[in-house]
């Protein structure tokens, strides 16, 4: 464990991180794409953002694929959780619809 430039650690561990994002078509169908990154290694922004986008270009995945909406994001958790669809109010979610890029 040494400091990066930056004087920040990276720390590295005997573990293997794993992803599910929610990714939605263009006709509205969900959809989670799964990641899983080495042993050893913590993903940076960066290397996840790279993942996300190569994932989007993968052929099981619908063209026009895309990341789901705090909105979108909201209702699937909500409809997991109720075991019902659920729908989010427009406007409802905090900072507007789009996640921070």
């Amino acid at each position: 464990m040494c400091p990066d430039k930056d004087n920040t650690m990276k720390i590295q561990a005997p573990v293997s991180l794993q992803a599910h994002i929610l990714v939605i078509d263009a006709e509205g169908n969900r959809g989670v794409m799964q990641f899983m990154f080495p042993f050893g290694q913590y993903p940076s922004e960066q290397e996840m953002r790279d993942v996300v986008a190569q994932g989007l270009q993968h052929p099981q995945i619908p063209a026009g694929a895309r990341l789901a909406t705090k909105r979108e994001f909201l209702e699937y958790v909500a409809s997991e959780m109720a075991g019902h669809d659920v729908k989010i109010a427009e406007g409802a979610t905090p900072g507007g619809e789009e996640f921070d890029n």
